[in-house]
């Protein structure tokens, strides 16, 4: 995982290793509706405690979901809650090199039709865009 100005950035092979288990969709689409203990998250899915664990341990490493304590006010351990985070991660795809490639294409085209064409192309091009937008 990178972080890049304080928005964490997950690489897409994080992403799909932390989503490629049928287990642990079905963990995100209960969590997706409320926060849930282990136990809870095992009941529903008919799954031993410890396998979810290990399940929502991948997720929480991936930035899907967070851990959060709440005491029930009697003595002993707080129970775990797991829920979605707020935020999520954005998931980084490999750069694309549009600036190359446009290059590319314009000299292309200025070798194929001529420089004088390829500009009154490019003009008109550019002001049937244009006038799409406003």
């Amino acid at each position: 995982m990178i972080i890049r100005d304080e928005v964490k950035v997950m690489s897409e092979r994080e992403a799909y290793q932390a989503l490629s288990s049928k287990s642990r969709l079905d963990i995100l689409k209960l969590l997706y509706k409320k926060p849930l203990s282990v136990e809870e998250i095992a009941e529903s899915l008919g799954l031993q405690p410890i396998t979810v664990r290990h399940h929502l341990q991948s997720l929480e490493e991936a930035g899907f979901i967070e851990a959060h304590e709440e005491r029930g006010g009697s003595v002993g351990r707080p129970r775990v809650y797991y829920k979605m985070v707020k935020t999520p991660e954005i998931v980084s795809f490999p750069r694309r090199h549009y600036l190359t490639l446009s290059n590319f294409l314009i000299n292309t085209l200025r070798f194929t039709v001529g420089a004088k064409n390829a500009n009154k192309l490019l003009k008109r091009v550019g002001k049937d865009i244009g006038g799409r937008c406003y």
